[in-house]
């Protein structure tokens, strides 16, 4: 059954999604543009983290809630659904597969978020480079 949190969260984001990315979805996908602003924005409301337990510093939605939250995203703009969707699996591994001091150092809580200080995400580390003799 849906909870009355799900409820507020999916009128949120439908909010966020028709004032904020549907206004800009043509131009962003023509220009092939992420821009930074729109990622703090997606911060500020808790969009990044969404199925991490609130004791992990994630939204604690779970499964249901992660539904809700990209769908009405995708309404505005596929594309930044994609990528809240890819926040989420690099935080869903962490919380699954990382060390204390790993998820220590890669999640903070974020929801509510706080307007006293930065709002960081699951931030992955870059690829390695295999030597050539490895591949």
């Amino acid at each position: 059954m849906l909870g009355e949190r799900h409820r507020a969260v999916e009128a949120m984001i439908r909010r966020f999604a028709d004032q904020r990315l549907r206004p800009l979805a043509g131009e962003l996908d023509a220009s092939e543009r992420s821009p930074a602003e729109l990622h703090r924005a997606m911060a500020g409301l808790g969009l990044l983290g969404l199925t991490v337990p609130a004791e992990l510093g994630g939204a604690g939605l779970g499964p249901l809630g992660y539904v809700f939250v990209i769908e009405e995203l995708a309404r505005g703009d596929a594309s930044v659904a994609d990528r809240c969707g890819l926040v989420e699996l690099v935080a869903t591994l962490l919380v699954e597969h990382g060390t204390p001091a790993r998820r220590a150092r890669s999640l903070e809580p974020r929801w509510p978020p706080s307007s006293s200080r930065p709002v960081r995400s699951p931030r992955p580390r870059p690829a390695r480079t295999w030597p050539a003799s490895a591949r």
